[in-house]
């Protein structure tokens, strides 16, 4: 090979090594607004089954049978949330979702 031959094939080279930098960081960079689109997606789903479990619950103890004419009998509002020693799991009235963080336990969407 003389010497004309090499700069051909070191500039061949130098191109190649640049088309597979960039579709490399191509198909990174798709994976990531992936993987965010669908953890997106499951942390809006989780929010609306609970945002659906909640909204079949009366507001609170006082609307649970009847409904309620005077603003007076709900609960106030410093005392919105869940009753001491009240889990989740045993929420009664839709009230107990007052302050509630709901934190996903899920491993990472692949």
């Amino acid at each position: 090979m003389n010497t004309g031959q090499s700069l051909f094939s070191i500039g061949a080279l130098l191109l190649l090594s640049i088309s597979i930098l960039r579709v490399n960081n191509s198909i990174l960079t798709t994976n990531t607004i992936m993987q965010d689109s669908k953890l997106g997606v499951l942390g809006i789903s989780l929010a609306t089954s609970l945002i659906e479990e909640a909204n079949r619950k009366a507001f609170d103890a006082a609307s649970a049978d009847d409904a309620v004419d005077n603003l007076a009998d709900l609960t106030p509002p410093n005392s919105l949330g869940p009753a001491w020693g009240e889990t989740p799991e045993l929420f009664k009235y839709y009230d107990d979702y007052n302050g509630h963080i709901k934190l996903d336990t899920t491993k990472t969407v692949v």
